[in-house]
Formats: C-alpha cells, structure tokens, sequence
C-alpha cells in the first residue's frame, strides 16, 4: 500500500467509527437479556439488596433469593459505578458511554500491540479496519453485552503483555499478570480460558528450551490462574447455580459435568473472543452449527 491508500483507510476507519458513534447518540442500542438481569442485581443492590443476589416475591414465602454465579459482578458494579460516580440515572446513557469507552480503548490496544509486533503503518490500519467492520464486532455497537464488551477493551493489553513478558523484571512480571488477570476475570469469567491460553501460549513460545524452561517461563500465569480460581471457586462460583452444577446430565455446550467444566463453560461467550475478528468467523458463523466435528 502507498501513502495514498494508507491515507484513504484511515479516513474510512474514522468515517465508520464517527457513524457508529453518531448511530449510538441518536439511537442508542438495546440490552442483552444477561445484562437486563444485572441491571436488577444493580437497583436491588443499591436499595439494600444482598450483593449480586436477585430477590423476587414468591407465593409461598416472602422472598425467593438466588445469587448469581454465572457471570462474575463486574458488568453491573462498573455501571453502578458510572451511575453513582456521575449522577447519571438513564441506563441508555450508561450503555453508550461504556460501549463507546470499551471499543475505542480496545481498538487502541490492538493498534499498540500491532505496532508492537512490527506491522507496518499500512498493515495497522487495514487491520483496524478488518476489526471494525467485522459484524462480531458492531453488533456490540447495536447491542449491549455488558461483561463481554468490558473484556473486549482488556483482551489485547493481555496479549501484549505476554508478547512483551521476558522484557520485564520478575516484579513487574507479576504485578502486571496479576492485575490484569484480576480485572480480566472481574469483568468477565471467560478471562480464566484467556488465561488457560495464555499458559499455552508461553509454553510453547520457547519451544526450543529444555521442558524446564519453558514451565518458569509460564510459572507466573499459572499461579496467578490457580490463586484467582481458587478464591473464584471458594467463594463465588460454588454459591450459587452456574452451567456446571445447574445441569444434571450435562454440562455448557455439552461439556461433561465434572470439574473441568467449572473452567471451561466460560466458552459459551458469544462466538468465542479468540475467534472474534477472523474473515472465517465472519463468513461461516451462521453456518457452524451444520458442521459436523
């Protein structure tokens, strides 16, 4: 590409995201129906409710209490942060400015980590614009999807942070993982599987070190994985129904019951975010549940 058609794909990059924006301002987007059951966490919660638990009236007893362990409390605390932080009581509004704030801030992570991985300025900014017109990815413009679209804007820091992992000391190795890895499942439990690859990821990275090598180089995330699951596990996924406990048979997407699937049925996020911006996900997509495996 030469400076002009590098020059032209920018001004279609931009001229895209002005319409979604301006689509967003005057239209807004509708609600997933997980998010609509956070936003009734977030209002029982601010009026004294138990936290992330939903209480509804029952004909045989005062109340009928559950609490939520399918997704972690990230998608509704940060909008009731914005709510109380702000003042701002239309959650319309809350949605634009999270899905506005959340793709941008994602964007700009995959320019870094494009950058990053030496693409050049031409090739960074027709991959942007892959990424922008992917229907996978403005359907979280039509639509909110609550914890999905919050780990959309963190998922390529991660990426860039293991690319860039042998630069950094031991402690900032650490600090960085286990922040990330803690806002990362926060927003959304589909992080532990970013995190499972990530393991992979770094173990085969140095596939020509010895076996011991390659197991310190993935040391950090894994136990980062173990501790933040195991706090996941203790204290939030076995408090309530999730896919693997609630189903007698089966588990998610039939995964065996068993507890491996505790880890595991977070795959069930819409199309899977490793597969998010791939022309093939584009185009085969509606046809996938034809395939046979």
């Amino acid at each position: 590409m030469d400076k002009k058609t590098n020059a032209l794909t920018k001004i279609v990059l931009f001229g895209i995201l002005s319409s979604y924006v301006l689509y967003l301002i005057l239209f807004g987007s509708t609600t997933f129906a997980d998010v609509v059951r956070g936003y009734e966490i977030m209002f029982q919660y601010s009026e004294g409710g138990k936290f992330n638990t939903l209480s509804y009236p029952h004909i045989d007893k005062n109340n009928y209490n559950y609490f939520v362990a399918w997704w972690t409390p990230g998608q509704w605390l940060i909008p009731m942060w914005l709510k109380s932080a702000f003042g701002i009581n239309s959650m319309l509004t809350i949605q634009t400015l999270l899905i506005i704030g959340c793709l941008f801030t994602s964007l700009y992570g995959f320019k870094k980590l494009f950058e990053h991985l030496n693409f050049s300025k031409n090739i960074v900014y027709f991959s942007l614009l892959c990424i922008v017109t992917n229907q996978l990815f403005y359907w979280h413009v039509l639509m909110y999807y609550g914890g999905d679209l919050l780990l959309l804007s963190v998922f390529p820091y991660f990426v860039l942070f293991l690319v860039q992992l042998n630069q950094f000391t031991p402690i900032k190795k650490w600090t960085g993982i286990l922040l990330l890895c803690t806002i990362g499942v926060f927003l959304k439990n589909t992080f532990l599987v970013l995190m499972l690859c990530g393991m992979s990821y770094l173990f085969f990275k140095g596939a020509q070190n010895k076996l011991i090598e390659r197991i310190k180089q993935m040391m950090p995330l894994a136990v980062v994985f173990a501790l933040i699951y195991s706090i996941a596990y203790l204290f939030f996924y076995t408090h309530g129904a999730n896919p693997s406990n609630a189903i007698d048979v089966e588990g998610y997407n039939s995964i065996d019951n068993n507890f491996l699937n505790d880890i595991t049925f977070a795959l069930g996020s819409p199309a899977g975010i490793l597969s998010r911006f791939s022309f093939f996900t584009q185009k085969g997509l509606p046809y996938i549940h034809n395939w046979k495996w």
